[in-house]
């Protein structure tokens, strides 16, 4: 991602259907991004340029904050890919919690 933000462009729709990701557990249980990568570029766009959001985005998705603000087209910023990053990456921590919980209970 800090590659796509230092070439100035915003990637904008990351969640897991666009993301091809590898992680890996570290010395303390917990998962770590190892890599990704990101497929489906609809929505990229240059911050020069003052790429906006589209309008119309399924308010059911897990958008940033301020993103779905009715029909107003918000700036893509930088921070709302990185908030997306963070969320992907709770969700994973919360989906390898509750998988390790299940497997505990099953032994």
């Amino acid at each position: 991602m800090q590659r796509l933000h230092d070439a100035g462009i915003v990637y904008g729709d990351l969640r897991e259907p666009n993301l091809m990701v590898r992680v890996e557990e570290d010395a303390e249980g917990k998962w770590q991004l190892d890599g990704c990568r990101l497929v489906d570029f609809e929505f990229c766009g240059k911050l020069a340029d003052g790429a906006l959001w589209p309008t119309g985005l399924n308010p059911a998705l897990d958008w940033p904050e301020r993103v779905l603000d009715g029909e107003v087209r918000v700036v893509m910023l930088p921070e709302h890919d990185a908030e997306m990053v963070a969320k992907l990456m709770a969700r994973i921590q919360l989906e390898r919690t509750s998988s390790d919980s299940s497997s505990s209970d099953s032994s």
